[in-house]
């Protein structure tokens, strides 16, 4: 019996803490890039050159950063995209089963997708592809 309740609070505590992890790890990549999309959007209408694009993707860990506001959309660096993303999450949505969910779904069955990560500010929604 002691052993069955010493698994189950193990499950208990687990459980949550991996989504945790990973929502955490999200917010850390959205954190990132739109620290680097804040500063890019001060330069106004200068285009970044490739290069500079290229070592910010790297920097951030993504491979696209998109900065929307109410009515328009900046694409601050972005390498070539490919053909379709394989899953889009909102942080600011996530309730916790989802989570758990989605954090199993990677954990299990992870590898190499690309997936969209979206967050809405007070300010501003960043958009990060990575």
């Amino acid at each position: 019996m002691t052993v069955v309740f010493v698994m189950l609070a193990e499950v208990l505590i687990f459980v949550p803490s991996v989504a945790n992890m990973r929502i955490r790890w999200m917010e850390d990549r959205l954190n990132t890039a739109a620290a680097a999309g804040v500063v890019v959007d001060g330069l106004q209408d200068v285009q970044l050159s490739r290069p500079v694009q290229e070592e910010t993707l790297m920097a951030t860990g993504t491979k696209a950063i998109v900065l929307r506001r109410k009515d328009e959309s900046r694409l601050i660096a972005a390498v070539d995209m490919p053909p379709e993303i394989d899953a889009q999450y909102d942080v600011a949505a996530m309730t916790p089963i989802t989570a758990i969910r989605d954090a199993f779904d990677t954990l299990l069955f992870g590898g190499d997708k690309v997936v969209r990560i979206m967050d809405r500010s007070a300010r501003a929604m960043r958009s990060s592809k990575w």
